[in-house]
């Protein structure tokens, strides 16, 4: 319901979501209380996102070297589940989630933008993203009949592979492509260059994981007739953002995370058409705590 709410309700629920963060993070976090202490701090103190300014930005080099301090201490060890990032823009990078609900939450923002192409919980997928476990140049494809997923090993494609992998996905009949913008890519150059027909039931392809660059867009929307949705989002949970129904410019999640947006020099970006660093806070992952994150990623 909430992608519906005015400006004003949004940011209402984003300071709530962030005073709650807070409160809980100096109570908590042992690295936070430290941070709170060191500058003569307390959550009341930040009344609005200006004030957020009062703390300073986290680094992955401070994760890294804090992450035991990290940890909120009020939740019991079971609940801890370890997780890394990709490592897209660096060395990858670990920390903690809420195991009995962080994929669940993060899969429900995931579905609503999904929503805006059509995507509905049993349409049928094909996955073209890496690989899976135990994938070979005999065994490059398996499904899931739960998730109704076909999902496709992508280092094992080639000119002598790729005739199958059409076939089984044309076999099928997937409803979507869920894909890393290069392996659909290198799908759709094999298509173009043998004059393959594309696949009538696909409605969209969902890209995700990688920048898309305009030419690609263009590519795939005319080898595949449909679509081109894609989306930007992060292991960290800070951040997410996508296309909407009539334009493929990102639109924020503001119910997922708080982003600022900061030139070399660490001040906040102004101009509308200045490149900037993705600054973060994540507003759903209470176990390891992620405020004023320095993505290393860049944004308009």
């Amino acid at each position: 319901e909430s992608q519906w709410w005015s400006k004003e309700k949004l940011e209402e629920y984003q300071m709530q979501q962030l005073s709650k963060l807070l409160y809980h993070s100096y109570e908590n976090v042992p690295y936070y209380r430290k941070i709170f202490d060191e500058r003569g701090l307390k959550p009341k103190d930040i009344q609005n996102f200006h004030d957020l300014k009062k703390l300073p930005y986290l680094t992955k080099e401070i994760i890294r070297e804090n992450l035991h301090d990290l940890i909120a201490q009020n939740y019991p060890k079971s609940k801890l589940e370890y997780v890394r990032t990709g490592g897209t823009t660096g060395i990858p990078l670990g920390f903690y989630v809420d195991k009995s609900i962080a994929d669940s939450k993060e899969f429900a923002f995931i579905l609503t933008m999904w929503n805006r192409v059509g995507f509905k919980i049993g349409d049928k997928r094909v996955i073209l993203r890496g690989h899976f476990p135990y994938a070979s140049r005999e065994k490059f494809c398996k499904y899931n009949p739960i998730e109704k997923t076909l999902q496709f090993s992508s280092i094992h494609m080639s000119d002598e592979t790729l005739p199958t992998y059409i076939k089984k996905i044309r076999n099928f009949q997937p409803d979507f492509l869920h894909v890393y913008p290069s392996t659909i890519t290198i799908l759709a150059k094999f298509m173009s260059r043998n004059n393959i027909e594309p696949f009538p039931s696909v409605k969209a392809l969902l890209c995700g994981s990688e920048n898309i660059y305009s030419w690609q867009r263009k590519f795939l929307e005319e080898i595949f007739h449909c679509r081109v949705y894609s989306w930007y989002g992060h292991g960290e949970k800070c951040v997410l953002a996508g296309g909407c129904e009539k334009s493929n410019y990102y639109h924020i999640f503001p119910e997922y995370g708080f982003v600022e947006l900061i030139n070399n020099d660490g001040k906040p970006v102004t101009d509308e058409n200045e490149m900037g660093e993705i600054v973060a806070t994540g507003l759903n992952n209470f176990i390891c705590p992620l405020i004023r994150y320095r993505t290393m990623d860049l944004a308009v």
